[in-house]
């Protein structure tokens, strides 16, 4: 027999981890969930939205439906409607509904969310776009928000300036809803189910076309916007602040960007950034996540964590940055590794242990 269970380590002073006192967790910590049936979990920088299976959403830390913060376990949201999935942005959330609508709440203060006048966005609205498009997909950069849409087209809305000062982008300007949108055109001829991927950093966003072609547009100080073709398939794309990586289908992860940190685990800093993606010592990988700065990945019944680690967001005794994958020392008895997840400054771990 076996029994699923949470573990969450790092930043905690909005209570994001699901945990009782509101301080950092210098090492994985059990979370106390009555929660079955998890579907998806993500995680912001003051909190974290549990998914299940019933399409009903569950919160722990601070998020703008409420004043104050959701103190301890993690408590379901009662909003009347049923999901499908969740994103979370630093302090913004998307979820679909279970008929496709786009619900958005969170931070607007620079139109982000797609709505003039209003700098917080405290219940969950629908967010329509240009031409009536139909959204499939969403990500959050630090104050921007990028859309991917059935048509294969996306729009960029919030703080527009690093795309706009991208030379190498080209876009039209659209008006909706008394905001100014950025429809990206990407440079080569799209056609129907080509762009596989989309992410958001800080301030740049990056599309996979084809699972094979990376390209990317906006703030490219370290690299971060290079463009990358795989001769493998790429599995699963994600991105930190000024950081990339992407899983190939022969489960190799490679990493690119900002490394001062120690973000892309190559056992070295470097102040400038990497735009070569470098691959990860760790192999097989068979999950990743990127937090801001911090990543944490999973190797057959193995985590290893990396990166920044002020907030001991890597789950090692020590807040010195790890350089390279280091393992983590969990519970004894893992049979799988279902999740791992990193927020801005923390991580979490769903697994299954063996009863005995």
């Amino acid at each position: 027999m076996t029994t699923r269970r949470l573990y969450a380590w790092g930043a905690n002073s909005y209570s994001q981890l699901g945990l009782d006192k509101k301080s950092e967790y210098e090492l994985p910590t059990e979370v106390k969930i009555n929660i079955q049936d998890i579907k998806k979990i993500c995680g912001g920088a003051r909190h974290t939205i549990i998914l299940d299976g019933r399409g009903d959403l569950h919160i722990a830390g601070k998020s703008d439906l409420s004043p104050t913060e959701y103190e301890g376990m993690f408590k379901k949201l009662e909003l009347n409607k049923k999901f499908k999935d969740v994103v979370c942005g630093f302090d913004m959330t998307a979820a679909f509904t279970d008929d496709n609508k786009l619900m958005v709440w969170g931070n607007n203060k620079n139109n982000q969310l797609g709505y003039p006048n209003m700098s917080v966005i405290k219940e969950p609205i629908e967010l329509s776009l240009p031409d009536n498009e139909t959204a499939i997909n969403v990500k959050f950069g630090l104050k921007h928000t990028a859309i991917l849409t059935k048509s294969h087209h996306i729009f960029i809305v919030g703080l527009l300036k690093h795309f706009k000062n991208d030379k190498n982008a080209s876009y039209k300007e659209v008006d909706h809803n008394s905001i100014e949108w950025l429809q990206l055109i990407p440079n080569i001829v799209i056609t129907q189910n080509d762009i596989t991927h989309i992410v958001c950093g800080q301030n740049h966003i990056s599309f996979v076309i084809d699972r094979h072609v990376i390209y990317a547009h906006g703030d490219n100080k370290f690299g971060q916007c290079s463009q990358t073709e795989t001769s493998e398939k790429i599995m699963k794309f994600e991105s930190g602040w000024t950081h990339n990586g992407y899983l190939t289908e022969s489960n190799s992860l490679f990493l690119y960007g900002r490394n001062n940190y120690g973000q892309l685990g190559t056992r070295s800093k470097v102040l400038n950034g990497i735009t070569t993606p470098q691959k990860c010592s760790i192999y097989p990988v068979n999950d990743f996540s990127l937090g801001a700065e911090h990543g944490i990945l999973k190797s057959g019944r193995d985590i290893y964590t990396w990166g920044w680690n002020e907030h001991r967001n890597c789950g090692h005794d020590t807040d010195d940055d790890i350089i390279e994958p280091k393992l983590l020392q969990l519970c004894s008895h893992i049979s799988e590794i279902v999740f791992v997840i990193a927020g801005a400054g923390f991580c979490m771990v769903l697994l299954e242990t063996c009863d005995k």
